[in-house]
């Protein structure tokens, strides 16, 4: 959960309690904190403005923006039918791409929303269409928790508060300092994170912009399996890392699935308006009184039926498991491993005891010693060597540009020295790889929601685009074939990835492997007759080899959590980043070897389609090619399903956008939020009786760009004693001020 923003008011929000909540995001950008923000006055803002959302980009998001516009009207009336609820006015939508970076935010207090064009690329989710998937998140977020509310928009809590001062009197002194200090708020929303988050997530069965998909199957299979699920308690609250955060967004999507599978489309609306009563305060209650039994006993059923379920789907899988031996698993992200040129060494990503991915290190393993060394810390993408051996390529964020984005570039580290130089600035360069010859790189960089496939000189000079994507398609970890004369890379338009392949002079891509699974990593093998990738064909991410002259595909590692980011060794050696039930393992086959018909994992829902079922309930999928009512739903969800064309908002194609009218930005500034107290303020003990009562209220708004903001309370008792205070803040093209107002002030 990220809570408020960079303004005075929005950190006034966040002491309140008045939060803003996050798409998947977090764990996206794999840190919990919020991203820390410069503001960039030297940007052009433009507004574009539809029936029911106002969308506010900068210079350079034009398509981004466009997009934004065109899904969130097509998903407004799917989203609100739901909840039979619209908001109160416009929803504003602010696109940012000024930094490198992935996430979401919905301001339910303000109908405001934060998008950041960025698509994300985590190693917790499978690849979905960002802006389908985030845009219809955040609206959920905003739609469902106001439904939620029990005093309405503008007034999010009410507080209780008691003060006490110091007895110090003098003429200079009106009163002594506070020394007690006590204030308990009476919130206006209740709802744990698993729920909103999972709510979000679902948001409408139908659309299928975000589903169970690999990754979020082997994350929930290996807690199941492992006996270490969430408990109910755990549930509500976000984790102390990037995995327990993903964690409760995880089993917050499964458990409200199963919530809808066993009691209907409504079941959701009925928590959600029994969650605004006043004498609601537990999801626990609030599920009761939708369903007939308490929250946590429908918890235990869910999880009971998890993990009978993965026990029985599993067992062929466990009975012939064909994994790797670990060698690095200490931290929950150990990955993109890269053997040395010689094999002698090899090169990975790990966290170690770290929070957050965001916090890895390149280490280099020993293969004959066993052991191991940090080279570089604050590294966390993919990475290459140079021919020779002796330079690691990789990128990491850096701020050093002209207006302080937050930007990926590349670096080099030399191997023996540890010595690090800088290769490219405010290229928003990621994944390098270096060419079999040395002198060159490819790596990918984007803009606008949009990721290119580049090449440059060794020395990052003389950089051209080998793709010319300008709709939101996605280029990730590209490869070198041995030879020099393809490279190898992911692509995404919408769901999953595929293999592409490209000449490295510059050519038209074409599939190299794509199916209706999702294929990514690809790994040349070192004769450059096969590649070896990882695909959750199975409804498992395994380890296959693709022959280049033949097209036969053969799997080589058989997981019960998950097998990625393949990496042929010497003599038939193969690393990988090997999934369990603590997060990503290093993990190193000695003797690697094609299985011959190794046996599957059960999986629900064809190739493909793995989405379409939610363990431990029924499939999501069985709504898919209808536009009639949905199997299971019931009251008046089938109603509210009905009035929608369901297959034209699956089968969507946003590289088509409407003309959209736009306008210069002009300040667009939040409703007044409205938190009323009573403060018991005894700061004279002479003081007796109702005088020491002091009714009063915080007020707040801010500009929805944060370019200015104010807060200001005020309070007054009987006596006509009253406090006083007014803070503004501005952040524009001249320098800041703040704190402008008058202080408390008292009869003495």
């Amino acid at each position: 959960m990220r809570i408020g923003g960079p303004d005075r008011a929005q950190f006034v929000r966040r002491l309140l309690g008045t939060a803003a909540l996050i798409a998947g995001a977090m764990t996206m950008a794999g840190t919990l904190s919020a991203q820390e923000e410069f503001y960039h006055p030297e940007l052009e803002w433009r507004t574009i403005e539809t029936a029911h959302f106002a969308v506010h980009y900068h210079t350079g998001t034009e398509r981004t923006a466009r997009t934004a516009a065109k899904i969130a009207e097509e998903i407004y009336g799917p989203i609100t039918a739901l909840y039979d609820h619209e908001p109160d006015g416009r929803v504003n939508f602010v696109i940012k791409d000024y930094d490198d970076y992935s996430n979401g935010a919905a301001y339910f207090f303000d109908n405001k929303i934060e998008i950041w064009a960025s698509s994300l690329d985590t190693d917790l989710r499978g690849t979905h269409n960002w802006l389908r998937n985030v845009i219809t998140h955040e609206f959920t977020h905003i739609i469902q928790i106001q439904t939620s509310f029990k005093f309405g928009r503008r007034v999010p809590a009410i507080y209780l508060q008691w003060l006490g001062y110091e007895s110090e009197r003098r003429q200079d002194v009106l009163y002594g300092y506070p020394n007690r200090i006590v204030s308990y708020p009476l919130s206006g929303f209740v709802i744990p994170s698993w729920f909103a988050e999972g709510v979000a997530q679902f948001n409408r069965k139908e659309l299928d912009y975000d589903f169970w998909d690999s990754h979020r199957d082997m994350i929930l299979r290996c807690y199941a399996l492992d006996g270490n699920m969430l408990g109910w308690n755990e549930m509500a609250v976000f984790g102390k890392t990037s995995l327990g955060n993903e964690s409760s967004y995880n089993a917050g999507f499964s458990f409200v699935s199963f919530l809808v599978d066993r009691y209907g489309d409504d079941v959701l609306e009925k928590i959600s308006r029994n969650l605004s009563s006043l004498t609601e305060v537990t999801i626990d209650a609030a599920i009761g009184s939708a369903v007939g039994e308490e929250g946590e006993a429908v918890y235990r059923d869910w999880r009971e039926a998890l993990r009978d379920d993965y026990t029985e789907r599993i067992a062929p899988v466990r009975a012939s498991v064909v994994e790797g031996t670990l060698i690095g698993d200490v931290g929950f992200a150990n990955l993109y491993p890269a053997f040395s040129p010689g094999g002698k060494t090899v090169a990975y990503i790990s966290n170690k005891n770290g929070d957050y991915f965001s916090s890895s290190s390149l280490y280099i393993y020993d293969m004959a010693a066993g052991t191991e060394k940090r080279l570089i810390s604050g590294v966390r993408s993919n990475f290459s060597w140079s021919p020779d051996g002796k330079t690691i390529y990789y990128s990491k964020n850096s701020r050093d540009n002209r207006f302080w984005s937050n930007y990926y570039d590349i670096f080099a580290v030399d191997v023996g020295s540890g010595d690090e130089r800088r290769v490219t600035r405010a290229l928003r360069a990621n994944a390098p790889a270096v060419s079999p010859d040395g002198n060159r790189l490819a790596f990918v960089a984007g803009t606008d929601g949009t990721v290119n496939l580049y090449v440059s000189n060794i020395d990052g000079s003389d950089m051209r685009a080998l793709t010319a994507y300008d709709t939101a398609q996605q280029a990730y970890n590209p490869a070198w074939s041995p030879d020099g004369k393809w490279i190898v890379y992911d692509y995404s338009l919408k769901d999953g990835r595929d293999l592409m392949k490209i000449p490295a002079d510059g050519g038209i891509p074409v599939p190299l492997i794509a199916t209706a699974d999702d294929e990514r990593t690809a790994a040349f093998a070192p004769d450059g007759n096969s590649v070896y990738f990882a695909s959750d064909r199975t409804g498992i991410f395994n380890i296959y080899r693709y022959d280049l002259g033949t097209g036969d595909v053969v799997q080589m590692t058989n997981v019960v959590g998950g097998a990625f980011m393949p990496e042929p060794g010497p003599g038939g050696s193969l690393a990988c980043s090997q999934y369990t039930s603590s997060g990503y393992k290093l993990a190193l086959l000695s003797n690697a070897a094609p299985l011959s018909h190794p046996p599957q994992y059960v999986r629900k829902g064809g190739p493909g389609n793995f989405h379409a079922a939610f363990p431990g309930s029924g499939s999501r999928g069985a709504s898919e090619g209808t536009d009639g009512p949905i199997p299971g739903a019931v009251g008046n969800a089938v109603q509210k399903s009905i009035a929608f064309d369901w297959t034209a908002l699956r089968d969507y194609d946003d590289t088509k956008l409407p003309e959209f009218t736009d306008r210069k930005y002009n300040n667009a500034t939040t409703s007044l939020t409205v938190i009323p107290f009573l403060r018991v303020d005894n700061y004279n003990p002479r003081n007796r009786g109702i005088d020491v009562l002091k009714p009063g209220a915080y007020l707040f708004s801010s500009d929805v760009l944060d370019r200015f903001g104010f807060f200001a309370s005020a309070a007054m008792n009987l006596k006509g004693e009253r406090d006083l205070f007014f803070t503004f803040d501005y952040h524009g093209a001249i320098p800041g001020f703040f704190d402008l107002g008058m202080d408390p002030s008292k009869n003495p």
